[in-house]
């Protein structure tokens, strides 16, 4: 049986580009397969892309995942601003990260489809 999760990740418009450089160095889909990819107005009218992911294997194992976390560490080294957030079938299974550490920019667009309320109670 297969373990998912679900990952929302935020970054800058320019910020993309490396994300985007960074994985072409491999072959990989993973951006392809992205169930959500928008563009976002964030703190200061400043523009965001907003990545996500609904029930995927995130696994440091395959390469791209890998990169994707390299990338996210590269970006804190650069003092560039993001948000990850991933959340396993577990109830204890989130994993969390952003720049600046205070950083409230973006959290209700990455919990936005993160959460389905049923509106039948």
């Amino acid at each position: 049986m297969e373990y998912l999760s679900e990952v929302r990740m935020c970054i800058t418009k320019r910020d993309m580009r490396l994300l985007k450089n960074n994985l072409s160095k491999i072959e990989s889909n993973i951006l392809d397969i992205c169930n959500i990819k928008k563009e976002v107005l964030g703190f200061n009218d400043k523009r965001y892309i907003l990545l996500g992911w609904h029930n995927i294997e995130w696994f440091s194992k395959y390469k791209e995942i890998l990169i994707i976390k390299n990338t996210l560490n590269e970006f804190k080294n650069k003092r560039l601003p993001f948000k990850f957030l991933r959340v396993g079938q577990n109830i204890n299974d989130i994993e969390k990260h952003s720049f600046p550490d205070e950083s409230h920019f973006i959290d209700s667009i990455m919990f936005s489809n993160l959460i389905k309320v049923d509106k039948s109670a």
